[in-house]
């Protein structure tokens, strides 16, 4: 500025000497504060006691004369002996305070900082705008600028102070020894609140929180005290939980000292103020003299208002719904309150008039006798708390009004038109959600009942196939049974044997038809379950290629069998990968001319830690399929041309295949070339598996001798009866017949232990079914009722037949019809089993 760089300069402290080269404004835009300082953790000065400056030593700028003025003034007023030690800068000053070099320093607003605190204002100092001497154009209009500012506003600099200057300095809360040893011991205070007050206390997202709430959190941390929170409905209900017992102190009183009084309390100095209005009856005219008012309970009169007859109220609501009512004329509350309750509700007949010229001022009130050290160490926490903090806690609390439940009234009186259009929209959604709900019920019904019939009509199905097949088998059976008898018997011509085998033959496709429809309903109901055991593939595929073999020579084909796995033993359901290769080896010799060739090949494809993938496949050279054809061979009941031409068949043994490959995880597929040849082919994911150990014995155990035995036949059908006991008598064993399951039952019970090597049990039988008999039969207190073997001998296939029977305690289960050798190798291997337990039971 002297240089003539700079034309202007603000905040310029005049001094006498520097007017030959500064020129000053004619007024001051400000003043600054002269403040003696000390360190906020010093507890050993104290701004109310000024004889705690006695002896301490005051730094202070050197060239700050008025300021070093002012500090020997304010000490030899205040009669204060203190050392002044002179730095050379401000930077020095404040390093030295906070150093400890000295106890306190001088400067203004600038030197504060949060480990600082104002002990005394010792005076103040103005300042100016000045300019260059070279800029005194600029100095005229400025000059002029600032005259016309205090010319309109003669308080411009006092406001200014007031706007950028606090009045009062914060200082951090002394506590003296009698205080901190009253905290020590003292209990938990318990702070009575209103509960649901905003902005006092309120709940927001299930927290409590308020002003209150966020003052004796503050007063707490001060002071280590600690509050306890005991809410009331209402103001009153709040003043009489102190009064009561029930509480220690008021968190939120709402009044003078005088009112205090009335209620025996004393109150601390005030540590929010709210502003209040003047809220009305739209009928009733204000300011006049013949006014009711509504005051809440507990509360005094306002002192705006000059009351006729005064009616008390709970709450602020109360007060509100009163003068919608018309049952008061006028009310006046903070305003915080009414902006929290319109959010509410909504009042037709009340109208907001405006300020009122005073406040509500909210302290902690304190029941008589006061308990003075309590008293005062509240009062020291107010007083010290930080005016910013304060501000703060009032800002957010009144900018959130918590959890706004808005009421459907206040909604309708607020939008009107949007009210109505809201309402015949949701007439309108409820009236469409009963027609399709009603709709929905009545198909849901349909649904309902369709699902009965289908479920009835498959239960039917079930019924159906079980009788039947129940049925068809027991005629078979003595077909079969009796064509067996006649083919064993010497004396049979050899024209005669020709026949009976013809006879055999049809039986046992008949039998097989009855037994690819029993499949297929199982598939179809999802029946059909697999049973997994350990098996060699190899030996199985050996099996399935001698039973075909007879009918490959018949018909002059090759059959050729190739075999490559690395290991010998998996775990898998042999009895369906049996099923699949002798239908689709079937399959081979229906559609392959004589002197073809059928090539059965095995291969381990893929492997894995604990599996490997193998692949079966049936391939002939036999007149192949039709391309059009080979999408539906797979289908129920269907049939190529060539396979119509061929020969019997239902047309389900490719359809029951393909299910049992995928129930197992596999698909089947087919390759083939009209003329050429066809190629079934599948692969499944097989476990490996350690040998069977059982498959060690079967030798062994089939090699028991069946002459000489006794066996109980329970059989209701005398037919089925006879051929049963021919063949057993046969095979030199001894038979005694049980017409139904309770002559079963007393049969055993009348012999002797081990009279009995074995029994045949029908299931269908009746007085007392074959499932009955057996548990009787087991429950028997003998030695030989676990042990002796129970066969199940029945025309009931179905798998929960077979479960039902091992439930029951039988051991085996042999369908109906049955064949000789199936009926002596069931008698070799249990009656062998159970010799072995016995022996091993003896040792």
């Amino acid at each position: 500025v002297k240089n003539g760089q700079v034309d202007l300069m603000g905040g310029m402290y005049y001094y006498e000497e520097l007017e030959d080269s500064y020129t000053y404004a004619s007024y001051s835009s400000g003043r600054s504060n002269s403040l003696l300082i000390k360190r906020i953790d010093d507890t050993r000065i104290q701004g109310f006691d000024l004889s705690t400056l006695k002896g301490k030593t005051v730094g202070i700028y050197t060239r700050a004369v008025r300021k070093v003025d002012q500090l020997k003034y304010f000490l030899s007023y205040n009669s204060i002996s203190s050392e002044i030690q002179y730095f050379d800068s401000g930077d020095e000053v404040q390093e030295a305070l906070d150093n400890g070099t000295v106890d306190l320093i001088v400067g203004g607003d600038a030197y504060l900082a949060p480990n600082r605190s104002v002990v005394a204002q010792i005076g103040g100092e103005a300042y100016y705008f000045v300019v260059g001497k070279a800029s005194l154009g600029i100095y005229e209009q400025l000059d002029a600028a600032i005259t016309n500012i205090y010319a309109a506003n003669p308080n411009f600099a006092k406001e200014l102070d007031e706007l950028y200057f606090p009045t009062f300095y914060d200082s951090p809360i002394f506590l003296s020894q009698e205080d901190l040893a009253y905290i020590e011991e003292a209990p938990v205070i318990r702070v009575a609140v209103m509960k649901e007050r905003y902005p006092l206390n309120y709940t927001r997202k299930e927290v409590r929180r308020g002003i209150c709430q966020d003052v004796f959190d503050m007063i707490a941390e001060q002071t280590g005290l600690q509050f306890e929170m005991v809410y009331a409905e209402n103001y009153m209900e709040m003043l009489q939980l102190v009064s009561t017992g029930q509480a220690d102190i008021v968190g939120s009183f709402m009044g003078t000292e005088g009112i205090a009084q009335e209620h025996n309390m004393v109150l601390t100095k005030s540590y929010v103020s709210l502003d209040e209005v003047i809220v009305k009856n739209k009928k009733a005219s204000y300011p006049a003299d013949d006014l009711t008012v509504a005051v809440i309970a507990g509360k005094g009169s306002p002192n705006a208002v000059n009351p006729t007859e005064i009616l008390y109220y709970a709450t602020p609501s109360d007060c509100l719904k009163a003068l919608d009512r018309g049952e008061a004329d006028v009310t006046v509350i903070p305003s915080a309150f009414v902006e929290d309750i319109f959010y509410r509700n909504y009042y037709t007949q009340v109208a907001i008039v405006g300020a009122n010229t005073t406040k509500s001022e909210i302290s902690i009130a304190v029941p008589r006798p006061v308990d003075v050290q309590l008293f005062s160490i509240l009062n020291k926490a107010i007083n010290s708390m930080p005016a910013g903090e304060m501000d703060s806690i009032v800002t957010r609390n009144l900018m959130s009004t918590g959890e706004i439940n808005v009421s459907l009234k206040s909604m309708i009186y607020s939008n009107p038109v949007a009210s109505v259009a809201l309402l015949s929209g949701f007439i309108v959604l409820v009236f469409v959600i009963i027609l399709l709900y009603n709709r929905f019920k009545m198909k849901n019904q349909l649904m309902r009942v369709k699902l009965e019939r289908a479920e009835e009509s498959i239960q039917t199905k079930a019924e159906f196939l079980s009788r039947m097949s129940h049925e068809i088998r027991t005629p078979m059976n003595a077909i079969i049974g009796l064509t067996q008898l006649a083919l064993r018997s010497e004396e049979v011509p050899p024209t005669l044997g020709k026949q009976l085998e013809q006879i055999d033959a049809s039986a046992q496709f008949l039998l097989s038809l009855v037994n690819d429809i029993l499949d297929m309903s199982k598939i179809e109901n999802s029946k059909m379950q697999l049973s997994p055991a350990p098996f060699r593939p190899r030996v199985m595929m050996e099996q399935a290629e001698s039973i075909m073999r007879v009918q490959a020579e018949n018909k002059n084909i090759e059959v050729i069998f190739n075999c490559q796995l690395q290991d010998e033993w998996f775990e898998g359901d042999v009895i369906r990968i049996k099923q699949v290769i002798i239908n689709l080896f079937s399959n081979a010799l229906k559609f392959t001319q004589t002197n073809g060739r059928i090539i059965l090949d095995l291969q381990e494809v893929q492997r894995e830690d604990s599996r490997a993938a193998l692949r079966f496949s049936v391939k002939d050279n036999g007149v192949g399929i039709e391309k059009q054809d080979l999408n539906r061979i797979f289908r129920s009941f269907e049939q190529t041309a060539a396979a119509k031409t061929a020969g019997q068949g239902t047309g389900l043994g490719l359809a029951i295949s393909s299910n049992l490959v995928r129930l197992m995880g596999g698909e089947l597929s087919v390759d083939s070339v009209p003329g050429e040849g066809t190629e079934f082919f599948f692969s499944i994911w097989l476990p490996y598996s350690a040998p069977a150990q059982e498959a060690k014995s079967v030798a062994v155990t089939l090699n028991h001798k069946l002459s000489g035995m006794r066996i109980l036949v329970a059989e209701d059908n005398d037919l089925n009866a006879e051929i049963v006991t021919l063949m057993l008598e046969m095979e030199g064993i001894t038979v005694e017949r049980a017409a139904d399951g309770q002559m079963a039952v007393d049969m055993f019970r009348n012999h002797p232990e081990g009279y009995y090597s074995l029994i045949f049990m029908d299931i269908q039988m009746p007085v007392k079914s074959g499932l009955a008999a057996t548990v009787e039969i087991r429950e028997t207190e003998r030695g030989d009722a676990g042990t002796i073997p129970v066969i199940a001998m029945t025309a009931n296939t179905f798998r929960e037949d077979q479960e039902q029977a091992r439930e029951a305690g039988m051991n085996g289960f042999i369908a109906k019809p049955f064949k000789l050798e199936e009926i002596i190798t069931a008698i070799q291997w249990y009656t062998g089993k159970a010799c072995e337990k016995e022996a091993a039971s003896q040792n």
